[in-house]
């Protein structure tokens, strides 16, 4: 699949995919507007430069009523090309190592975490509700040399989690040297 017109102009195909991956994780996609709000301002600018850098319009303000920024870009033709993207479709774009980095920067803004697991050292973790996703984000972590486990957690409250956790405490500090995170978190 192409993108749309104003997407093909993008200065950076990096940029696309991070966009992309974003909107997989904390951001939405309607019939017309994409859209990202977090408590971290950090992020939603990280994620205006990268819809602008594909040619479109977004707005990032700070909601008082939400207690969160928000940032929004309208656009039928984005929403309506990226809404039809499959997974094959993103194992297709992600032909280079550098897309894969930032589709995984991304994803760990959107839905990573760094924990403390004693006092020498963290691990990383990601979480979502889809599984193909989740697989699609082990396999892209496994080409970048990276070994995380793929889990699965029950919630009588909420949907079901899939949860990716990396084996190694050794591969925290290369992750965030290569990847290059807005959030360190």
């Amino acid at each position: 699949r192409r993108p749309p017109r104003s997407t093909l102009s993008s200065s950076s195909a990096a940029s696309d995919v991070y966009k992309r991956q974003v909107l997989k994780g904390d951001g939405s996609c309607s019939k017309y507007m994409v859209r990202l709000g977090t408590k971290t301002p950090e992020f939603n600018f990280e994620f205006e430069k990268n819809l602008k850098a594909i040619g479109l319009n977004p707005k990032t303000r700070y909601s008082e009523k939400w207690n969160r920024w928000d940032t929004r870009a309208c656009s039928r033709l984005f929403a309506k090309w990226y809404k039809n993207l499959k997974i094959e479709d993103f194992r297709r774009i992600l032909a280079t190592r550098e897309m894969k980095q930032e589709f995984i920067r991304g994803f760990y803004e959107s839905e990573g975490t760094k924990y403390r697991i004693d006092k020498n050292g963290f691990r990383l973790g990601f979480s979502n509700t889809n599984r193909e996703t989740m697989m699609l984000v082990q396999e892209i972590l496994r080409d970048l040399g990276y070994n995380f486990n793929l889990g699965f957690e029950h919630s009588a409250n909420r949907k079901d989690i899939f949860v990716l956790r990396n084996a190694k405490r050794s591969e925290v500090c290369r992750f965030i040297e290569e990847i290059h995170p807005v959030i360190k978190r």
